[in-house]
């Protein structure tokens, strides 16, 4: 499914993103609207590409929220959680020193 040409070529791929898990994410530089690129995920192997029609901002609401997406990690997690960043010194950041 991948268009063996590379952007800036038209209908060319452009890598975005990646994650931990050897996923890659691509626009499909596909027409003048990059708003509208289709967008091409495939694992380290490049031996499966899905294409996902919609815009990027849907694509990473539904990979973080979707349990059903099929590149989510949402599955494994019943809720949502928030780690504060930490200094050195072990003290929040937004502590007063």
């Amino acid at each position: 499914m991948r268009s063996s040409r590379l952007y800036p070529t038209p209908g060319g791929s452009l890598q975005w993103a990646s994650t931990e898990q050897r996923t890659s994410f691509y626009w499909l530089t596909e027409g003048s609207a990059p708003d509208r690129w289709p967008i091409l995920v495939t694992d380290d192997a490049c031996t499966r590409w899905d294409r996902f029609d919609g815009s990027t901002a849907e694509f990473i609401y539904r990979l973080l929220t979707d349990p059903l997406h099929p590149y989510s990690p949402a599955r494994y997690f019943d809720s949502h959680w928030f780690t504060t960043y930490e200094r050195r010194t072990g003290k929040a950041i937004n502590d007063v020193a």
